[in-house]
């Protein structure tokens, strides 16, 4: 295996580089003038600013926890770029033009388009309802017939995202953002015979309940497209900016802020559980943690707790299906 790299950038600024060895490790360097940046943040908390490269499995763990955690999304991602390996190198090269947060990836010597540019197909019912009939064939709504489209989002359930730019839905083109988050119902699990069909409107309704504690949340509705039933999520890590534009900021789970593979994602398999939660949120500027506790099992999971990568720490809540179909609400 030859020895690579991606331009790492976030909202048009190069921040770093990431580098394959030829046996495969990762590593992490900030660039020089990103480092010399008066506002300059860390992509991580597990990657602190810092001269020189970073190595270590947080590296690997950071990138790693940008792509699905479904094996079988993952075999679907390789099949449709021809993606010689499940290396999150090589996938996040692929697809990795808008992940979660602010972080996108590009070829070396690419050059970065301006983010001010809004690039983008409008899309009718129709269009979306055969997008999401066809997710066992395209990963994440990657379509052969658009090859531009090229989005990561972390997680299990099948899913895809948009844009909502002037008043209809459309699917980004290059490095325009995606708004909205479409979540499919995970269905049945044979092995463990629950019925998770009615997963959507758990997870709506684990947001209506967090709202109405006054807790900040993110903006989530159900819609129907043709057969197929979505909930339909505005991402928190997007932001309009004032002179039109959509902005990444900045994010990442618990798992990647502790520098934690996503096979140990459950404290049950040996990850990160409520302790380890909250000890990083003792720098929290945020004070949502009663809604954590009051909605949740003892077994945690660090993979999904979105965190704001600020001067200090804040968070966002965000809903999920836990284990066994209990609901829950994470910071």
């Amino acid at each position: 295996m030859r020895a690579q790299r991606l331009t790492v950038a976030m909202n048009g600024d190069v921040v770093g580089t990431l580098h394959r060895d030829g046996s495969g490790a990762m590593s992490f360097q900030y660039a020089p003038e990103w480092l010399a940046e008066p506002g300059s943040r860390a992509i991580s908390l597990s990657l602190p600013l810092q001269h020189g490269r970073i190595r270590g499995a947080q590296v690997f763990n950071f990138f790693s926890n940008l792509l699905p955690d479904s094996e079988a999304i993952i075999a679907r991602m390789q099949a449709r770029f021809q993606v010689e390996t499940a290396h999150p190198f090589d996938l996040l090269a692929s697809v990795g033009r808008d992940c979660v947060g602010a972080i996108q990836l590009y070829p070396p010597g690419q050059e970065i388009p301006p983010v001010t540019d809004i690039v983008a197909e409008p899309l009718d019912d129709d269009q979306i309802a055969a997008l999401l009939d066809g997710y066992q064939m395209a990963p994440l709504g990657m379509t052969e017939e658009d090859a531009d489209f090229r989005i990561s989002l972390a997680g299990a359930q099948e899913k895809t995202a948009l844009l909502w730019y002037q008043a209809r839905w459309q699917r980004p083109q290059g490095s325009t953002p995606t708004s909205h988050i479409f979540k499919l119902p995970i269905g049945r699990i044979e092995q463990n015979n629950i019925d998770l069909s009615e997963s959507c409107e758990n997870e709506w309704l684990c947001l209506r309940i967090a709202k109405a504690f006054g807790f900040p949340v993110a903006q989530a509705e159900m819609a129907t497209f043709g057969r197929k039933k979505v909930l339909i999520i505005e991402r928190f890590d997007r932001r309009w900016a004032s002179s039109g534009w959509l902005m990444r900021l900045p994010q990442e789970d618990f798992c990647q802020a502790l520098g934690v593979s996503p096979a140990l994602k459950y404290e049950s398999h040996g990850g990160p559980g409520i302790a380890d939660a909250m000890k990083l949120l003792l720098g929290s500027a945020w004070r949502g943690r009663i809604a954590s506790c009051s909605l949740r099992r003892r077994s945690c999971s660090g993979c999904w707790p979105p965190l704001m990568v600020t001067g200090r720490i804040s968070a966002c809540l965000s809903s999920r299906i836990p284990p066994f179909a209990w609901p829950r609400c994470t910071t």
